[in-house]
């Protein structure tokens, strides 16, 4: 739990600006930062009421409706989508691409379909059974989490002898897994621009340094597609109407 200010005094400006990034963060000491007019960026999508902040973010919903596009035009019409519980903008971004991927698909979005994943852990092989057996889900979108509770578990799930990837069913991921290194398995997902994020953030900041009036900046980057190995054509399979 990291936090700017300390006894009312913004530890930050030992420097001339700042670049800062995570995913929990006070909102309302940005909000402060904002009202002090200190220099700063802001790695990722927020926003703040009655205030703009410059940042550098990515296009999650870009990202996530092509995934939905590439999931429709393999034959899948049940795609379960697996949220954060947080409502932060990524996890917004997220879900508008699952929405709009649907919608420019011609598929009526199933409020069902939407559900939060409290833990990572809990998709195992009897979680994939459900959904794909009571619900006729075919594919899954799940959005990484910060360790490794998410590929531990898909890991697991996919030596499972119930269920094989993307043969019983598809499934990719909504960004890039932590520390992935080639000898795991390839997963189909969108992996971020991380290093065109950051140099951009650092232009941004260089430039609000060189003009203290100016407006606030925000840029969003897009993704690249990882095609990975783990999703494939839709089964041949009944679902509820």
């Amino acid at each position: 739990d990291r936090a700017i200010y300390t006894g009312g005094v913004n530890r930050l400006k030992l420097a001339d600006g700042c670049v800062l990034l995570g995913r929990n963060v006070r909102r309302e000491e940005l909000a402060e930062l904002v009202r002090e007019d200190f220099p700063f960026v802001f790695i990722g999508r927020r926003e703040l009421p009655g205030a703009e902040l410059s940042y550098v973010g990515a296009d999650y919903v870009t990202a996530t409706s092509d995934l939905v596009a590439e999931l429709v035009r393999l034959g899948h019409r049940r795609i379960l989508y697996l949220r954060e519980p947080a409502d932060t903008e990524p996890t917004r971004d997220r879900e508008a691409g699952y929405r709009q991927g649907l919608a420019a698909a011609g598929i009526e979005v199933d409020e069902s379909l939407i559900h939060e994943l409290a833990d990572p852990a809990d998709l195992s092989p009897a979680f994939v059974g459900h959904w794909t057996g009571t619900a006729g889900v075919t594919a899954i979108l799940v959005e990484p989490s910060e360790d490794n509770r998410l590929t531990t578990a898909l890991d697991a799930t996919s030596t499972a002898a119930t269920m094989r990837f993307p043969d019983d069913c598809s499934i990719a991921l909504l960004g890039d897994p932590p520390s992935w290194t080639p000898e795991l398995r390839d997963w189909t997902r969108f992996s971020l621009p991380r290093a065109d994020m950051a140099r951009t953030a650092v232009q941004i900041l260089v430039d609000l340094l060189g003009e203290p009036d100016g407006a606030a900046r925000q840029v969003t980057l897009p993704c690249s597609f990882v095609p990975g190995d783990s999703i494939g054509p839709a089964p041949d399979r009944r679902w509820p109407r």
